[in-house]
């Protein structure tokens, strides 16, 4: 017969996770105390707890027994564990539209791979079947590999296969999701500001984003709690490219356009390639932003030759030199624009539109001919009316419901949040900047106006 009163007691879990297991004659003995670190599903003993607290044990920074040492650390060494900064928790890495943090210091392989885990179990409860594909997909930063490899792994251990796709842009990885009947997608991008910060985006079934407050929030509830593998198989993986069908649909629209001058600021090497590949066949000018132009090398890099400047900044330009341009470049612009001096380029170069596109290429800034950014529900009901449907305007700047307002609403263009433009001329709604700029430059070749005027004429709300 086993003596119940010889078996340890347990605590109850806190809200983190840790727990505290102690004898039941002699609780209060270091000897014979046990630990649980926050996270962990086993435990340990007072001797290792000790250890961990003298050696710096990351998971001591959140635990409610740091503090518990028996009075055998120095208190040097206590002043030093004090002395720490306190960790970001888990949950704080999950933030509207997907997960980001400062990788090597917030966003770790080990971060990366819970997180990818806890997404394969939530699309196990949506009925994702074994073996069914994911996409996964970069923007090509130098950050990225680790974390790819760290999440490729934990989809896998899920049940599911990985197909990698390589550097490309997050609207091409969602429609190659669409057009192979892939379950769902991962982007992994670097962003530019600040340095070094990571971001994970995920897209469920029928390409629907997943956002907090959304089916991230559910996501975020499995990352902090033990995880179960629900597959004892795991998932193969391989390598692919976007469907050519992407591109192809574009192209279509440009011949016969103006010789447009287009200035682009963007850190999205992916989008940049796509929309200089569909250039090619055109007569238009790509003019690359310059973000820093504090000497004149770079300046004249940008700018190119006075041919393109106004009269009076010809002028200017002779007398003071290349520096002129450039201080007026950095000073002059419109603050709210994310790269500053991409109105005063626009001006300056007689661009007749400047284009901004985020670090996954699918967030847009358009600003015309005047340097002003355009408002982007005003491009959204000219886009509209050029292709004969509606527009739908969603102010929040969570995706996961402008995807819903927007396949609720029928329409056929809709703006949100965050500089989204959402096409939904296949079916479902897609946020694609290239689609946006390609109609741009079709209404701008209609006639020999200017951007604001052919929005005018076309931007006409009921």
């Amino acid at each position: 017969m086993i003596d119940l009163s010889s078996l340890p007691i347990i605590d109850s879990p806190s809200a983190d996770g840790s727990s505290r297991v102690a004898d039941s004659a002699s609780s209060t003995t270091a000897d014979v105390a046990e630990y649980r670190c926050p996270r962990e599903d086993y435990s340990i003993s007072s001797a290792i707890h000790l250890a961990r607290l003298a050696n710096f044990y990351d998971k001591c920074r959140d635990c409610p027994h740091a503090h518990d040492d028996g009075g055998l650390l120095s208190s040097a060494r206590r002043r030093q564990l004090d002395a720490r900064p306190q960790q970001h928790r888990f949950e704080s890495f999950f933030d509207t539209s997907g997960i980001l943090g400062i990788f090597g210091r917030e966003l770790s392989t080990g971060v990366a791979r819970q997180v990818a885990m806890a997404a394969g179990v939530r699309l196990r409860d949506d009925r994702v079947r074994s073996g069914d594909g994911c996409l996964l997909a970069t923007d090509g930063g130098p950050l990225t590999p680790e974390i790819v490899a760290a999440a490729s792994e934990a989809l896998r251990w899920c049940g599911l296969s990985v197909v990698d796709l390589g550097a490309t842009t997050a609207p091409a990885l969602v429609a190659t999701q669409l057009a192979h009947g892939a379950a769902a997608s991962l982007y992994i991008a670097q962003a530019r500001q600040p340095a070094h910060q990571v971001t994970l985006q995920f897209w469920g079934p029928d390409a629907r984003p997943w956002s907090l407050p959304g089916t991230l929030e559910h996501v975020r509830q499995l990352a902090i709690a033990p995880l179960d593998r629900p597959t004892r198989r795991g998932g193969t993986v391989s390598r692919d490219t976007v469907v050519p069908e992407y591109l192809d649909r574009l192209r279509s629209y440009y011949h016969a356009l103006r010789p447009l001058r287009i200035v682009l600021d963007t850190a999205c090497e992916p989008w940049r390639q796509q929309f200089s590949a569909l250039l090619d066949a055109v007569r238009c000018e790509l003019i690359p932003a310059g973000t820093d132009l504090r000497n004149a090398g770079e300046a004249r890099t940008t700018l190119g030759s006075t041919a393109g400047l106004s009269s009076s900044a010809k002028r200017m330009r002779e007398l003071t030199g290349d520096a002129y341009i450039a201080r007026r470049l950095i000073s002059s612009a419109p603050p709210a624009l994310p790269c500053p001096a991409l109105g005063t380029q626009v001006v300056e170069s007689s661009a007749h539109m400047g284009l901004w596109v985020s670090d996954d290429g699918q967030s847009l800034v358009v600003v015309d001919e005047q340097g002003a950014e355009v408002c982007l529900s005003r491009i959204a009901v000219a886009l509209a009316t050029a292709s004969s449907t509606t527009a739908h305007i969603e102010p929040t700047d969570i995706p996961e419901t402008a995807y819903l307002a927007l396949r609720a609403a029928r329409a056929g263009v809709g703006a949100g949040g965050g500089s989204r433009l959402w096409f939904a001329d296949r079916y479902p709604p897609l946020a694609d900047p290239l689609a946006a700029v390609t109609v741009l430059l079709v209404l701008l070749s209609q006639s020999d106006r200017a951007l604001s005027e052919v929005l005018d004429a076309n931007a006409r709300l009921p």
